[in-house]
């Protein structure tokens, strides 16, 4: 995530360059770029991802631009709701726009 808004930034190409990263989070269908949901909220773009395996639920929200962001994992089946509580209190708290 911060390797990804570091090269959008063209301040680290340490694995991608700024043109791959712009590829990365290109939105090809339906609001998911490739492997990232991409969207926009008070004229601010995020991306994101969640992940599950049995017994466990996680999900990274990351800004485009802003230089920020949130993983939360949890060690539940039922952990998304509580992991997206989190982030939009984390939003909110911080004052992202959009949350």
């Amino acid at each position: 995530m911060i390797e990804i808004q570091l090269s959008l930034q063209d301040e680290a190409n340490n694995v991608l360059t700024r043109e791959n990263a712009e590829l990365l989070l290109t939105t090809l269908m339906n609001g998911y770029a490739l492997g990232h949901a991409v969207w926009s909220d008070e004229g601010q773009t995020y991306f994101g991802h969640g992940g599950a395996n049995d017994g466990f639920r996680c999900t990274m929200v990351a800004h485009m631009s802003g230089g920020y962001g949130v993983v939360v994992m949890t060690n539940s089946d039922s952990g998304s709701d509580l992991a997206d509580k989190v982030v939009g209190l984390i939003g909110e708290r911080e004052g992202w726009p959009g949350y």
